[in-house]
């Protein structure tokens, strides 16, 4: 389905969840085209909402809907969580 998804010119953001998580993972689905990625672990409660909010930072951010101050914020968002997240 991601492939499908993906495939189309101006796709939703798509966040991957696995109950499987790992760094190769991330990596194939960033590469995917997903927006966001979390593993079904005890840290959901804690990843999925950054993801999200990452996620629809980055689709205003590719349509063009973004502000000089909306862009600064959404790197310092990308610096306090890339620790965290893997970000594309």
């Amino acid at each position: 389905m991601l492939v499908e998804i993906t495939a189309i010119e101006h796709h939703p953001p798509v966040i991957m969840i696995t109950g499987h998580g790992d760094e190769e993972l991330a990596y194939l689905s960033f590469r995917m085209g997903v927006s966001g990625y979390a593993a079904k672990d005890r840290t959901l409660s804690v990843m999925l909402p950054d993801a999200v909010e990452w996620a629809m930072a980055d689709a205003r951010l590719k349509s063009g809907r973004v502000d000089g101050e909306e862009d600064d914020e959404m790197r310092r968002l990308h610096r306090e969580k890339s620790g965290a997240l893997v970000f594309t």
